[in-house]
C-alpha cells in the first residue's frame, strides 16, 4: 500500500466532524489519533504525526500514546466516526467499530 497524503487526514476530519455535527447537534467532536506501524519507532510515528495534524484548528486532536496495538485497536473500535490509511489493522478497526452503525 502507499502511503497517504496528510490531506487525504484533514479532509476526512472536516468529513466526519460535519458528519457528526449533523446527526449529534451541539456534540463536541474530538479526534483521537493512533499512529505506529511504521518501520521506525512509535514515538516517531507520534512525532511525524503531531507536526502534521497537530496545529490542526477547530477539532480537538488528542493523540494516544499507547505502545500497545492491541489498546490502539481496542480503542478505535470504541469510535464514531473512523479514518484510516491502506491498512488491514485501521480496516478491521473501523468494521467492527461504531462507525456507519445505525442510529
Amino acid at each position: 500500500y502507499m502511503p497517504v497524503e496528510w490531506s487525504y487526514y484533514r479532509r476526512g476530519m472536516a468529513h466526519v466532524r460535519a458528519r457528526l455535527l449533523q446527526t449529534h447537534r451541539g456534540a463536541n467532536v474530538a479526534f483521537v489519533v493512533t499512529a505506529g506501524g511504521s518501520i521506525g519507532s512509535n514515538a516517531q510515528d507520534l512525532e511525524e504525526t503531531r507536526d502534521a495534524l497537530g496545529a490542526e484548528s477547530g477539532p480537538t486532536v488528542i493523540f494516544a500514546e499507547n505502545t500497545d496495538p492491541y489498546a490502539d485497536y481496542a480503542l478505535l473500535t470504541k469510535m464514531d466516526g473512523v479514518i484510516i490509511s491502506a491498512s488491514s489493522f485501521g480496516w478491521w478497526a473501523a468494521y467492527l467499530s461504531r462507525a456507519g452503525a445505525p442510529g
